[in-house]
């Protein structure tokens, strides 16, 4: 079984501040605060992982010299620095950020591995990170209920949402699941 992780950290340093909740205030959630997702990249691996091509927010998402994708929205990808981490009291949604692309002789379902553990808010019950289809927040493709089906030789983008209402600045959104989110097809973890 080959494996492909997501690993979340709250700096470039993954110093272990996943999804890190920052504080202060902003409207627009696709600028000024710094989240960072490292997933790791295998051009060669039967799914490709990349940023999302022509997206805007595909920006956020560089291949790094350790063959990974780092997702960081920081001062130097955004116009308006001032802070770290996504904003606490908010759901914040970022459009096609990465994607998967389907590098293998046959078509596949694709999802993220849902977790009994995985972090929810207390009072609505919604994941406080959800991964979504391109630009629809509300097609999530966590587990496999959601998987999406990836045609040979096709990509989809992958958005990210997170639900901060009842967090303080500091706090970790994905600690419970030791920072790691695995993506599965057809029964295996790639």
């Amino acid at each position: 079984m080959k494996r492909r992780n997501f690993i979340a950290g709250g700096s470039s340093l993954a110093l272990g501040g996943a999804f890190l909740v920052a504080s202060g205030a902003f409207t627009r959630v696709d600028a000024e605060r710094e989240a960072v997702i490292q997933i790791n990249d295998d051009p060669d691996a039967i799914m490709g992982l990349e940023p999302c091509t022509g997206s805007p927010n595909g920006e956020f998402a560089q291949i790094t010299d350790d063959n990974t994708v780092a997702i960081s929205l920081s001062e130097t990808t955004v116009t308006d620095p001032g802070g770290r981490g996504v904003n606490p009291g908010a759901k914040s949604q970022f459009d096609r950020v990465f994607e998967i692309c389907n590098q293998e002789t046959q078509d596949h379902q694709v999802w993220i591995r849902d977790e009994e553990n995985w972090p929810v808010d207390e009072e609505t019950g919604e994941r406080r990170v959800d991964f979504y289809l391109a630009d629809n927040p509300d097609r999530s493709i966590v587990g496999e209920e959601n998987a999406v089906e990836l045609l040979l030789g096709e990509c989809i983008c992958v958005g990210v949402e997170t639900v901060t209402f009842g967090l303080s600045a500091g706090e970790q959104l994905l600690e419970e699941l030791d920072n790691q989110i695995w993506i599965e097809k057809d029964g295996t973890t790639e």
